[in-house]
């Protein structure tokens, strides 16, 4: 036979199908420790009532292959206002995973939330029932939530400016507003804000800031206009070491520049005076002998 259902779960392979009629009625399911899949396929009539064939697929696990999903969970706040228009107010999510080759997932065992911006409301269901196994990305369960107004009820519409201010702190200590961005939350009636959990944004005109303060901490009661929360962030100018290059300062004294006649003397000149010496020595010597042979003569 072949497959029957929704296909392979995440890290199996398909083996073999096999077949069975019961009297009772199933539903298909998947479980991992067996590696088998139970789908629900034809009803047939065989004379003396109906029957259910459960088709059982074998699946083999890709332990070398392994897949990682994950699921989101989604709580959805409504409004009901007095002439029954149903509006949502906002939402949460959250994520669970990775989990290796899926997991089963039980939606009544998901946490409730009754409360959101301050305000409390009641569950009015899921989108989900029963258990069942999550074996892809992209899986979501939705919980909605509903609040009913009275008629009594008076709103008081309300709204928050959160600022961000961007200072800039001199070499000389003087610090000076560069610039700064503003954000409106406006609701139809008064609400609750979480001062802490507000994003800082450190970067404003190109340039890199410190986070330095916020004005308001903790949960804000946010009732009616003119709540205002200021963030803000600081960067200092950073001081430059100079380093001198000829030309700047002070002039380079070289001494002065020495004359022709302070020319040292060198190796050549010194033999020069030598043989001058030698020179004048030998004339001497001639000249003696010169006059030695004239008075010789005159004996």
């Amino acid at each position: 036979m072949k497959e029957i259902g929704p296909g392979a779960p995440a890290g199996y392979t398909y083996n073999r199908t096999s077949w069975t009629v019961s009297d009772s009625e199933w539903t298909w399911g998947y479980d991992p420790e067996y590696d088998e899949q139970l789908v629900t396929g034809m009803i047939w009539h065989n004379g003396e009532g109906i029957s259910y064939v459960t088709f059982t697929n074998y699946y083999t696990r890709n332990p070398n292959d392994p897949v990682y999903v994950s699921y989101t969970v989604v709580h959805e706040f409504y409004l009901e206002v007095l002439d029954g228009k149903v509006t949502l107010e906002g939402s949460t999510s959250s994520s669970f995973g990775p989990y290796q080759n899926g997991t089963f997932v039980d939606p009544d065992g998901i946490a409730r939330v009754y409360t959101y911006g301050g305000n409390s409301y009641s569950f009015t269901g899921i989108d989900r029932a029963g258990l069942f196994y999550v074996s892809s990305n992209g899986t979501v369960i939705t919980l909605k939530y509903l609040r009913v107004l009275t008629p009594d009820y008076n709103p008081t519409p309300s709204s928050v400016t959160v600022v961000h201010e961007y200072y800039f702190k001199d070499l000389d200590g003087n610090v000076t507003l560069e610039g700064s961005t503003s954000s409106l939350d406006s609701r139809a009636d008064s609400f609750t804000i979480n001062a802490d959990a507000i994003a800082r944004v450190l970067t404003y005109g190109g340039n890199g800031y410190d986070f330095q303060s916020i004005d308001r901490t903790g949960v804000v009661t946010v009732n009616g206009h003119g709540t205002v929360i200021t963030l803000t962030y600081l960067r200092e100018e950073i001081e430059i070491e100079d380093r001198e290059t000829p030309g700047d300062g002070d002039p380079i004294d070289i001494g002065d520049p020495e004359t022709p006649g302070d020319v040292p003397d060198t190796g050549d000149s010194i033999l020069f005076a030598v043989f001058a010496v030698i020179a004048t020595l030998g004339l001497a010597v001639l000249g003696a002998v010169s006059f030695i042979g004239r008075k010789g003569k005159a004996r």
